[in-house]
């Protein structure tokens, strides 16, 4: 060990150092992403499931979609959150922050990309801020689609009903410019 040292070159000491900090920090990096892709994608299963009748059958009233739509956006702030906390407490029992309120305020702010400039980790730490801040864009990405998609269903099942409402009192569905449906805008 030590007595190995003495004839290398104080460079080469130097640099199975760095190289030893940076081995830990991606391992770190691997293990902290598969964990938040494996929340995400557990949360994003449950979700499916939840929403599988929802799928056959959608609400046609604006209460029961708002209510539905109130529960996707809940769960998927929970899922955000979990991952949150999963890299503060990472930071935490890393010593890369002082505090768990610092580690929750600096994630919180790396994740979703808001940022502060106030904190920085401590090294050799400092590389996981933005990793930690691509997987929050990727998070809130797949968050964004997947309402995105509930939204379009909705849509797309309430146009359906109309157009087959239309054309079972056998309208041609031809009403002319402005006489579509409304209250749905078209």
């Amino acid at each position: 060990t030590q007595a190995q040292e003495i004839g290398k070159p104080m460079f080469l000491i130097i640099l199975n150092g760095l190289a030893m900090e940076a081995v830990i920090v991606i391992v770190s990096a691997i293990f902290l992403v598969t964990v938040t892709l494996g929340f995400h994608v557990a949360g994003l299963v449950m979700l499916l499931r939840w929403l599988r009748p929802y799928f056959d059958r959608p609400p046609t009233r604006l209460l029961p979609i708002a209510l539905v739509l109130i529960r996707i956006a809940t769960g998927q702030i929970l899922a955000h959150l979990i991952t949150i906390s999963v890299w503060a407490v990472f930071y935490l029992w890393q010593d890369c922050l002082p505090n768990s309120e610092a580690a929750f305020y600096f994630s919180g702010g790396t994740y979703t990309t808001a940022g502060s400039g106030d904190l920085m980790l401590a090294r050799p730490w400092r590389l996981l801020a933005p990793l930690e801040a691509l997987v929050g864009i990727l998070m809130c990405a797949l968050s964004a689609s997947i309402f995105f998609a509930v939204v379009n269903h909705f849509h797309r099942a309430a146009r359906e009903r109309l157009t087959n409402s239309r054309s079972s009192l056998g309208s041609s569905g031809d009403d002319g410019p402005g006489q579509g449906h409304p209250r749905l805008g078209y």
